[in-house]
This record gives structure tokens, sequence and C-alpha cells, in this order.
């Protein structure tokens, strides 16, 4: 059984992103690096699979009227 986690949020919610990756694919793993660099990509989507333990995590791009 898979596993679909979404975060959602704009710039800072990518930390949320960044913390969980880090503890599902360990902070030092090579993985990350090329995370990081995808994760803050201005104002885009990003999504990823762990095969290993079925986890589908999701990062949106929530962008208000307001604020832009």
């Amino acid at each position: 059984m898979d596993l679909w986690v979404v975060v959602a949020g704009d710039s800072q919610a990518r930390f949320v992103a960044l913390s969980l990756l880090g503890l599902v694919l360990g902070s030092g793993s090579e993985a990350m690096s090329s995370v990081k660099s995808e994760l803050f990509k201005r104002r885009s989507d990003y999504n990823l699979m762990v095969k290993e333990i079925g986890m589908k995590p999701d990062f949106v791009w929530l962008l208000t009227k307001e604020r832009y």
C-alpha cells in the first residue's frame, strides 16, 4: 500500500516538505541534495516517489491574489 503526502503552501511551507523528506531520505543522503535544488525552484510544484517505502510526497505551490 502506497502513502501519499501533500504539503501545500508558499515558500515557507517548502521547509515543512524539506524536513519531511529529510526524515524519510536521511538528511545527509545524496538524494537530499537534488531534492533541495528542485524543491526551491521559484513558484513550482514538486513531486517524488520513494519506492523503497511506497511514499509519494508532493509539494503544491499555492498562489493567492492578495499577496501577488
